[in-house]
C-alpha cells in the first residue's frame, strides 16, 4: 500500500496542474461589452499597406507610407474627436441672425479652418487607403463615405457664401445638411456603432411591429367612425345645441356681436377616416387624451349634429381607454422589445 500511494498521487497531481492552467470560461460572453479591448486591436501600417493605393502607390511609397502611419497614430482619432466637437459647437452658437459681427466672423472661420483639416483627414484616408478599388478602400467603409459627403457639402457652403443673394437659397439648403456633423462621432465610437448596428438589424421586426400597429391603428379609427362621426361638434354660441340652429349672430360676453359657427373640438374629431387615425396616433402619444375622451362622454350617443351633454355617454371611456392600452401601452411596447431582443443576441 505504501509504494503504491505515490503512484496514485502523480496522476492526480497532472490532473490538477493542467486544471490550474486551463483559462476558465465562466461569466464569458461574445458581446462587444464584454471583450477587453486587447482584442480590438488598433489598425496597424501592414495592414494598411497591402495593395496598390489609387492604382499608383505601392505599399513603399514615402508618401502612402507616411499616410498610413499618420491614420494608424493612437492621437490621430483622438484629434479628429476634438475637431468634430469643436464643430459641433460652432453650430450651436452659429445663427441665421447677424447678432454679433464678431461673433459671425470668429465661426466663418472657424468653419473655413475645420473644413480644411477635415479635407486633408480625406485626402490623407484616401492616399493611406485607396479611394474604391482596394480592401480597405476609404469609399467601402459607410462611415467615411458619411464623412465625405459631409466635408463636401462643407466646401460646397463655404463656395456659395460668396456669391451672396445669388445662392441664398441654395446655401440654406446645404447649411441645414451641416447638423450632419456630430453623426461622424458614430463611426469614431464603438460603442455607438454598436447601438446603431442593432438598429439596423432590428428593421424587420420593428417593421412587422409597425404593420400590427398599423393594423389595430386602422380598426378602431373605422369603429371611431362608426360610433362618434358628426357627434363631437358645438356651436360657438352654447345656447344652441343643434347644427341646423346654428346661424346667424349672437353677442359674446365682452359685447362683440360675432357669427355662430358650428365646429369639432380642438383636439380632433372622428368625421372622416383621415381625421380618426389622426387623433388615435395622437392619443398614442398620450398627448391630451383625457380630453378626446370627454369629448366623446358628452356626445349624444344616438343623435348627429347635436351639441355636447356633459356625461350623455359614460360608455364612450371604454373605447378611449381600450386604445390605450392597446395602442400606447401594448404596441409601443412591442417596438421597444423588438430592439431589445435584437440587441441581446
Amino acid at each position: 500500500a505504501a509504494t503504491a500511494l505515490p503512484a496514485v498521487r502523480t496522476p492526480i497531481r497532472r490532473m490538477t496542474t493542467a486544471l490550474a492552467h486551463t483559462p476558465s470560461t465562466r461569466g464569458t460572453n461574445d458581446s462587444f461589452a464584454s471583450k477587453p479591448r486587447s482584442q480590438y486591436p488598433r489598425l496597424r501600417e501592414s495592414d494598411v499597406l497591402e495593395e496598390r493605393s489609387l492604382l499608383c502607390l505601392d505599399r513603399s511609397n514615402p508618401l502612402r507610407v507616411a499616410a498610413a502611419r499618420l491614420v494608424c497614430h493612437p492621437r490621430f482619432d483622438m484629434t479628429i474627436m476634438a475637431l468634430i466637437f469643436i464643430s459641433t459647437v460652432a453650430l450651436i452658437l452659429d445663427s441665421p441672425f447677424e447678432t454679433n459681427a464678431t461673433m459671425t466672423a470668429a465661426l466663418y472661420w472657424t468653419d473655413v479652418v475645420l473644413t480644411v483639416l477635415f479635407g486633408c483627414e480625406m485626402v490623407v484616408k484616401v492616399v493611406a487607403f485607396g479611394l474604391a478599388f482596394t480592401k480597405r478602400a476609404y469609399l467601402r467603409d459607410p462611415s467615411n463615405v458619411l464623412d465625405a459627403f459631409i466635408v463636401l457639402v462643407s466646401v460646397l457652403s463655404l463656395a456659395l457664401d460668396g456669391q451672396g443673394a445669388s445662392g441664398l437659397a441654395s446655401l440654406r439648403a446645404l447649411r441645414a445638411l451641416r447638423a450632419l456633423r456630430p453623426l461622424r462621432l458614430i463611426s469614431r465610437n464603438p460603442g455607438m456603432k454598436v447601438v446603431i448596428d442593432v438598429l439596423y438589424k432590428s428593421v424587420p421586426a420593428v417593421s412587422n411591429v409597425c404593420l400590427i400597429f398599423l393594423l389595430f391603428l386602422l380598426i378602431f379609427a373605422i369603429l371611431g367612425v362608426q360610433l362618434f362621426a358628426g357627434r363631437l361638434g358645438a356651436c360657438t354660441d352654447t345656447s344652441v345645441h343643434r347644427r341646423e340652429a346654428c346661424v346667424g349672430t349672437y353677442t359674446r360676453e365682452d359685447g362683440k356681436e360675432v357669427p355662430r359657427v358650428w365646429s369639432n373640438p380642438h383636439v380632433g374629431n372622428f368625421d372622416f377616416i383621415g381625421n380618426s387615425t389622426l387623433l388615435l396616433f395622437e392619443m398614442t402619444t398620450l398627448e391630451m387624451w383625457p380630453d378626446a375622451m370627454f369629448a366623446t362622454i358628452d356626445a349624444s350617443p344616438s343623435q348627429k349634429d347635436v351639441g355636447p351633454e356633459r356625461d350623455a355617454n359614460p360608455a364612450a371611456a371604454l373605447f378611449s381607454v381600450t386604445w390605450i392600452i392597446v395602442g400606447s401601452f401594448f404596441m409601443l411596447n412591442l417596438f421597444v422589445g423588438a430592439v431589445i431582443d435584437n440587441f441581446n443576441r
